[in-house]
C-alpha cells in the first residue's frame, strides 16, 4: 500500500481523469464538428498543439477597429472590473476553429443575481443543422451578428516589422474563448459546408481583451459578459412576442 501511494504521487501529474461526461461530450462534438474536435480532445490531456506562427490581423485585410480603455461593469459589487480593449474584425472561420474554445457551464462562475439565466450547452446539434441549412443553400449568407469572443493573454497587439499595427493571435487552442455565437462559428466545422464556401466567406468578430494578467478575474468577468448577452437576448425575444 506505502508502495502504491508513493508510486501515485510520483506520476499524479502525468495521469489525466476522463469522466463519462468527458466522453460523451467529446463524442456529441465529434459527431457534430468532425475533425475539428481534434484538439478539443488533445486539451484535455493537456497536449495542445501549437505552432511558433500566430494569425495576424490588420486593418486593410481584417477592417481591423480597435477601442482601448473600456469597462464591462460599473456596479458596485465589480470593484475590480479591469480595464478592457475591444477588437472587432473580419476572419475566415476556418482560419479561427482549431484554436477556439467554447467554455463548459462548469468553467463560468456563478455571479450574484444570476441563478435565473442558466448556461446553455456548448454545442447545440439541432441549432448546428438549421444553420448549416442556410449555408449550403446560399452561398453569399453571411451572418449581420458578430460571434462575441475572450482573448487570452499571450494575444497582443503591437507593430509589425513595416510599422503596421497588428492584432496577434497565437495558433493555439484556448486562445480564443466564444462567448456568444458559438454556434454561428462551428456551423462552418462542416466538409459540406466548406466543399460549398471554399475560402470566400467572412464572419464578424467582436473580441474582448482584458488588462489584467489573473485569469480567475478573466473568467469572473467572461461570466459577466455572457449573463449580461443572454440577458439583452431574452428581453428582444421577449419584445418580439409581443
Amino acid at each position: 500500500m506505502r508502495f502504491l501511494l508513493s508510486f501515485l504521487s510520483q506520476v499524479k501529474e502525468d495521469v489525466v481523469i476522463f469522466y463519462k461526461s468527458d466522453f460523451i461530450r467529446l463524442s456529441e462534438y465529434s459527431k457534430n464538428i468532425g475533425k475539428w474536435t481534434r484538439n478539443y480532445f488533445l486539451n484535455k490531456f493537456s497536449l495542445n498543439h501549437r505552432t511558433h506562427n500566430s494569425i495576424s490581423i490588420y486593418e486593410k485585410n481584417h477592417e481591423l477597429i480597435r477601442s482601448t480603455n473600456k469597462q464591462i461593469s460599473k456596479k458596485y459589487e465589480d470593484n475590480d472590473a479591469p480595464l478592457l480593449d475591444l477588437y472587432t474584425f473580419t476572419i475566415s472561420p476556418y482560419e479561427i476553429l482549431d484554436i477556439v474554445h467554447v467554455y463548459r457551464q462548469d468553467e463560468l462562475p456563478s455571479l450574484q443575481n444570476s441563478s435565473t439565466y442558466n448556461y446553455q450547452r456548448p454545442l447545440n446539434p439541432n441549432k448546428l443543422k438549421k444553420i448549416r441549412e442556410n449555408l449550403l443553400t446560399e452561398c453569399d449568407f453571411i451572418f449581420p451578428s458578430n460571434v462575441l469572443v475572450i482573448l487570452s493573454k499571450e494575444c497582443k497587439y503591437m507593430k509589425d516589422g513595416d510599422g503596421n499595427s497588428c492584432l496577434y493571435i497565437p495558433k493555439k487552442y484556448g486562445s480564443i474563448s466564444v462567448i456568444d455565437g458559438q454556434h454561428r462559428l462551428f456551423s462552418y466545422a462542416d466538409e459540406n459546408v466548406k466543399l460549398m464556401i471554399q475560402d470566400d466567406c467572412k464572419i464578424m468578430v467582436t473580441a474582448v481583451y482584458f488588462r489584467t494578467d489573473e485569469q480567475e478575474i478573466i473568467t469572473k468577468f467572461s461570466a459577466r459578459v455572457f449573463i449580461e448577452i443572454n440577458f439583452l437576448n431574452t428581453l428582444w425575444q421577449g419584445f418580439g412576442k409581443n
